[in-house]
């Protein structure tokens, strides 16, 4: 199961608990939901426009997590990359 995280759209909040703590309870709800575990993949993408800072970027990559970087300022850069690769890992 890959779980593709649009992170500009929808980022942890700053006051919030720390990205391995998201992760974990995502992949609990996954496995009670479908009653047994699967392996899961995040792939994170943001645009360079948006700052991450280095703690929360380190957590995502100590996760597991990968990390993709769009290099674009324009819209839809990130939305537009996710649909490639959706239809790439089809």
């Amino acid at each position: 199961l890959v779980i593709y995280w649009d992170y500009e759209n929808c980022p942890i909040p700053t006051q919030s608990t720390s990205f391995g703590n998201v992760k974990d309870v995502i992949q609990r709800r996954i496995f009670d939901y479908l009653e047994c575990e699967i392996p899961v993949e995040m792939r994170i993408y943001f645009a360079a426009k948006h700052k991450i800072p280095n703690k929360t970027k380190q957590e995502m990559a100590i996760s597991g997590a990968t990390i993709i970087d769009i290099p674009s300022w324009k819209p839809e850069a990130v939305d537009k990359r996710i649909l490639v690769d959706v239809a790439l890992d089809l």
